[in-house]
């Protein structure tokens, strides 16, 4: 049975500031949802799901199904749309099992409270846990103040970290960021069925109503928030490694414009500061060579750093 993806957007009106940043745009907004991957096998009852923590830049779901108005759109260099904004619609909130529903939200917190940053497990949780289905999660994100930490924990990742940003006005140093990874190593049938038994069993037998069994953190499926500063402002980069398209909902109300151009012959999307926001932004795709994955870049920045510094630094990622 092909897997299927199904995510509650209605945890993405939870909105909190990304950790100590000072930019005020409504666009740099850390929000806290669930992405649910359910992945279902060919036997009764044996089932996973996946639920993370992610850090975007407004609404976002993750490709559906249902028709919506396009707004903008990035495509990887073998022509295929990576990204794509679109106008939200309450068409894509799909009704969700009440007890999963809770079940689900409870193995955040507990990935939150029991798993140090970087880590994964799967979690079998007693209550409103009629199909017998264990949760895989992963921990919270891990903060970095120092560059070449941060450099080390990506080595071969295919991604330009430096300890300043520099350009033809200023030096941005490097600040502090954050790092998260979305994806617990995949089960295999066979140990998806012995672990949900012995995890049911420790769940059913204990006081606290679960149980828990580390799994490996893959690597390769992230996002970070790295901060840049002078005295004259800031600039935060959000990178994003992935494989699959990432369709980003906005409010019709909340929608900008972009000025779509190219840099370094790549399709680059620009925004403009407004009077709702006085931050400057720039998108784009890097493609991993030899790769199946690319890199999103999602660049924004306060006023006094004007567009040609912003296409500058696009310039110094893609170069």
């Amino acid at each position: 049975m092909k897997p299927s993806s199904n995510q509650d957007l209605r945890e993405l009106f939870n909105k909190a500031e990304p950790p100590h940043a000072d930019l005020s745009g409504p666009v740099m907004k850390k929000l806290q949802a669930e992405q649910h991957q359910m992945k279902s096998f060919d036997r009764p009852y044996l089932k996973y799901k996946v639920s993370v923590i992610i850090m975007v830049c407004m609404l976002l779901s993750i490709s559906t199904g249902f028709a919506a108005v396009h707004l903008y759109s990035l495509t990887n260099n073998k022509g295929k749309t990576v990204y794509e904004e679109k106008i939200f619609e309450p068409s894509i909130l799909q009704k969700k099992d009440p007890q999963e529903e809770l079940r689900d939200r409870e193995a955040t917190k507990l990935s939150y409270k029991l798993l140090k940053p970087g880590e994964s497990a799967a979690l079998y949780i007693a209550a409103n846990n009629p199909h017998q289905m264990l949760n895989l999660v992963t921990g919270p994100g891990l903060g970095f103040k120092d560059a070449h930490a941060l450099t080390e924990e990506l080595k071969n990742q295919e991604i330009k970290l430096t300890n300043s940003i520099r350009t033809s006005r200023q030096v941005y140093s490097f600040d502090r960021a954050n790092l998260s990874y979305h994806t617990p190593k995949p089960l295999t049938a066979e140990d998806e069925t012995s672990l949900t038994e012995e995890l049911k069993r420790q769940a059913t037998e204990s006081d606290v109503g679960y149980a828990m069994a580390p799994l490996e953190t893959l690597k390769d499926n992230w996002n970070m928030y790295i901060s840049y500063k002078s005295s004259d402002g800031q600039i935060v980069i959000q990178p994003w490694k992935r494989k699959e398209k990432l369709t980003i909902h906005f409010n019709e109300n909340h929608v900008d414009a972009k000025e779509e151009m190219k840099i370094s012959g790549v399709d680059v999307l620009y925004k403009e500061a407004n009077k709702r926001s006085s931050n400057r932004s720039i998108q784009f795709i890097y493609n991993i060579p030899n790769s199946d994955y690319h890199i999103n870049y999602y660049i924004e920045a306060t006023r006094k750093i004007t567009k040609a510094e912003l296409i500058e630094i696009a310039k110094s990622f893609l170069e």
